[in-house]
């Protein structure tokens, strides 16, 4: 997975915007359902600052499948925090690593399911108070 853009919306209230791509390695297809997407942000002092479950929009496909060797572009939201409660905004002003994980699956519950944990390559994430 490589993350090409996370836009940060100017109202704290609003959910974080990260497009992505999910390629698959190999000969063989890999699926993946919305459950297993989530967003983590952290830096050195807190490794885990922020969890948040990676929302998509109501009309994508419960699973995706990806092609060998094709990507597919992906978009997501996410806001709250569902290891420390409140929201992406409440982080403190800082640099951080956000990165895209695809959590393991305990059983295959459909052809080609990713069944590891997984994460996308890092990108730096500032977060300024006004």
């Amino acid at each position: 997975m490589s993350i090409k853009i996370v836009m940060m919306p100017k109202d704290p209230a609003r959910p974080l915007q990260v497009l992505f791509e999910l390629a698959a390695e190999g000969k063989s297809p890999v699926a993946v359902s919305q459950e297993q997407f989530s967003v983590h942000i952290s830096n050195d002092e807190q490794p885990r600052a922020f969890v948040g479950n990676a929302v998509f929009s109501t009309n994508a496909p419960k699973i995706f499948t990806v092609p060998a060797k094709i990507p597919l572009s992906l978009d997501v939201t996410t806001s709250s925090n569902r290891l420390a409660g409140g929201l992406w905004s409440d982080l403190r002003p800082g640099t951080y690593k956000l990165r895209v994980c695809i959590d393991a699956a305990k059983t295959r519950e459909f052809d080609y399911q990713w069944l590891g944990e997984t994460f996308s390559d890092d990108y730096t994430l500032v977060i300024k108070k006004d």
